[in-house]
């Protein structure tokens, strides 16, 4: 039950949210990140590279260095969270939040809403 379930469900919507961010996007591929947690990582090829998106869905601690990975991967392109399971370095426990991925991912940012404010 719980993340799993919401997986299940949000699975399709977050396709569908990937393909319509992406010009030029027809197939999604997917990587299970935590099959406990639900957390799937879902990419889309653009009409060219700057098109391309990835999308993570329910990110969370457990998670987050693959996160903190993608993040510097994608660069300027896309890079979309539905339903993180964290928003603020603390929520990453005790030794996520000084962790040197942690700091790189938030640089100065206190929150995620702070990270991707537009």
């Amino acid at each position: 039950g719980g993340l799993r379930q919401v997986a299940t469900v949000a699975l399709p919507i977050a396709r569908a949210i990937l393909q319509k961010a992406v010009q030029g996007g027809d197939k999604v591929d997917e990587r299970v990140l935590s099959a406990d947690d639900g957390a799937v990582q879902l990419y889309c090829a653009g009409e060219t590279p700057r098109d391309d998106a990835m999308l993570l869905l329910l990110p969370g601690a457990e998670t987050f260095d693959a996160l903190a990975e993608l993040d510097e991967a994608v660069g300027p392109r896309n890079l979309i969270l539905l339903n993180p399971q964290f928003s603020t370095p603390a929520d990453l426990g005790l030794f996520k939040r000084n962790a040197a991925s942690t700091k790189r991912f938030f640089g100065e940012a206190t929150s995620l809403r702070d990270k991707f404010a537009p």
